[in-house]
């Protein structure tokens, strides 16, 4: 059977005319495509660790149970000017590592006495103000070796401070430079807990820690240059003055 060109054109006509009413554009007319281009979103740059928490400590004097009742692990402590800490809260501090600062205060010459963290509370005393001693004024007070520093006028005030400020736990030692070394020395040790001692080189300082370990070092600076009370001074400072055994 002979099927006519005619028809044949009609059948496909109407074949493509089926097909395309199936086709469906996937989206609406007048919809846009969603674009395929992928947008890089920067990280944030903003920390997420929060600063450190600092725990203000304003009590007159600070014992071991003020310490543990207030103290949140990873804080840093900061105590008013004047606060006290008794030596077993100094102990309570080094034993657990806990950071802590004191806010400054202004002496009787100006200068703002800043505690040193990173050693021992020690104080400096200085009854003789020679030229060579006023270096070492100047390099403690640039460099905030010591938690204070007093300029007082007489051995028996020296004396006097040095021993309240022991035994109280104000600080854990005392650098006095007088050329009364010896007498200051003497007065000192009749309070309570005080052991000073007179030291006349670094060298000399050095042998007293084993079987002293004193917290009143008294310096005579007569004949001593800038280098020499200041390696006194830096001795002093890195190290904690404990009771030797069987001391009583």
């Amino acid at each position: 059977m002979t099927v006519p060109a005619a028809q044949i054109d009609a059948i496909v006509q109407a074949v493509l005319a089926e097909l395309g009413h199936g086709a469906r554009s996937p989206w609406p007319a007048g919809r846009p495509a969603v674009s395929t281009t992928s947008t890089a979103v920067a990280p944030s740059t903003a920390s997420s660790v929060a600063a450190p928490k600092t725990i203000a400590l304003n009590d007159k004097v600070i014992t071991p149970a003020i310490l543990a009742s207030r103290f949140q692990a990873g804080a840093t402590l900061q105590l008013t000017a004047g606060s006290i800490l008794t030596p077993s809260a100094k102990d309570w501090l080094r034993d657990r590592r806990v950071s802590w600062t004191q806010t400054s205060k202004q002496n009787a010459s100006g200068q703002s006495n800043s505690h040193n963290t990173d050693g021992a509370n020690w104080q400096l005393v200085v009854v003789s103000a020679t030229p060579t001693v006023q270096t070492l004024l100047a390099s403690a007070r640039k460099n905030k070796q010591f938690s204070k520093v007093e300029i007082l006028g007489t051995s028996t005030e020296a004396a006097n401070y040095s021993a309240r400020v022991v035994a109280t736990g104000e600080a854990a030692g005392v650098l006095v430079v007088s050329e009364q070394a010896a007498a200051i020395a003497c007065k000192a040790n009749r309070g309570t807990k005080v052991r000073a001692a007179v030291a006349s080189s670094a060298d000399g300082l050095r042998m007293l820690w084993p079987s002293l370990s004193p917290n009143v070092v008294c310096v005579v600076p007569h004949g001593k240059s800038f280098i020499d009370l200041r390696n006194m001074a830096l001795d002093c400072v890195q190290r904690v003055p404990t009771e030797p055994a069987n001391w009583n």
